[in-house]
């Protein structure tokens, strides 16, 4: 079982302003309060059903907030990453190598499905809604993914599969449709899940990858080019790219808060955009996030061997 400080640790971190990275100027910041700690190494974090989730050295760890408690799901050894959200009442977990969707308790993280399935590698996350769990799978040719796959929630039936023109990444869930992110194709489909179709592509810049949604908007990440596009969630047009740091094949991105939070690199470990100016507000520097989402008014970063709960700046 892992332990959180009791006491608060303040770290200071410094604040980029301008409206192109190159032009960035860099000053002084009030510093983050580091609210607890919570010594585990974690690639993935994500916080649903009261209580954060991550991997941890391949397994998926549950732990409580207020109790510190940490429950382990049994999913078998896991032998690489998996994809891994949080939605629909339960916990997920596709894990690649041995083929199989778990589907975990809320509450107690215990196996309550496990569904065989044939996902991929190159894939960002889950998707939730329309009481199905949303994934990336294997074509005919076993070599890309492009079909996304729904599955009941409840069953774990197979409740469509829809080919894609291009090979997808990100995957998303918002206003009643699934969004999901092509890097070779540069494009972001819009798909309607009753009719299992595309209803529009929406054209992006270099390499679209990990999505978020919050503020009526879905936000991606583009890997080649560092830039962060707002799409409205309603009609699909792109609203807004922002300019930010380049960052890694692994960044990630989350919406909490009030405000878009990414991890795109070692100079700019965590950058807060403000979604009503559409700009980089600031830009963190002292760590080197690894994981990132936000939940019970607190950004969670896990950062070498341990994950923090910071609070977020006013």
């Amino acid at each position: 079982m892992s332990f959180l400080s009791t006491s608060a640790v303040a770290i200071t971190f410094f604040l980029f302003l301008g409206s192109q990275v190159s032009g960035l100027e860099e000053l002084p910041f009030d510093h983050l309060v580091v609210e607890a700690r919570i010594e585990k190494p974690s690639n993935l974090l994500s916080y649903g059903h009261g209580a954060l989730w991550a991997v941890s050295r391949f397994e998926i760890v549950r732990i409580d907030p207020i109790n510190l408690r940490e429950v382990r799901p049994i999913v078998g050894t896991m032998t690489s990453y998996p994809a891994f959200g949080i939605g629909e009442g339960a916990a997920w977990v596709a894990q690649v190598k041995d083929g199989t969707l778990y589907k975990l308790d809320g509450r107690s993280g215990d196996l309550l499905l496990s569904v065989r399935v044939n996902a991929s590698y190159a894939q960002s996350g889950l998707a939730f809604g329309d009481n199905a769990v949303w994934l990336l799978t294997l074509g005919d040719n076993q070599a890309l993914a492009r079909v996304l796959s729904a599955f009941d929630v409840e069953t774990g039936n197979v409740r469509s599969r829809l080919d894609l023109p291009a090979q997808g990444f990100g995957v998303s869930y918002a206003n009643g449709n699934v969004w999901v992110t092509s890097q070779s194709g540069n494009e972001l489909y819009r798909v309607d899940p009753a009719a299992n179709a595309i209803l529009s592509t929406i054209p992006l810049r270099d390499r679209p990858g990990p999505v978020a949604v919050g503020g009526d908007s879905v936000w991606v990440l583009n890997l080649g080019d560092g830039t962060v596009q707002r799409v409205d969630a309603t009609t699909g047009v792109v609203t807004a790219t922002i300019e930010t740091p380049l960052p890694r094949a692994d960044s990630h991105i989350a919406f909490g808060g009030g405000y878009l939070w990414i991890t795109p690199d070692k100079k700019s470990p965590l950058i807060q955009i403000d979604p009503n100016t559409n700009e980089v507000l600031r830009s963190y520097h002292g760590a080197f996030p690894t994981g990132l989402d936000f939940g019970d008014g607190a950004i969670w970063v896990s950062e070498r061997n341990h994950i923090l709960r910071l609070v977020p700046p006013e």
